[in-house]
């Protein structure tokens, strides 16, 4: 199984700061349905 562990593990700073991005963007998407998606049709209760 030691092949499986990469040379150089990606840093967790990096790995945060991804995670944190991603994060934003879904609440960002999901704000923004919930405001200007009442003419694309899905529901809003």
């Amino acid at each position: 199984m030691h092949g499986a562990q990469p040379h150089q593990p990606v840093a967790p700073l990096r790995t945060s700061l991804i995670r944190a991005g991603l994060a934003l963007a879904v609440i960002v998407c999901g704000l923004s349905l919930r405001w200007y998606g009442f003419p694309l049709g899905p529901p809003s209760s």
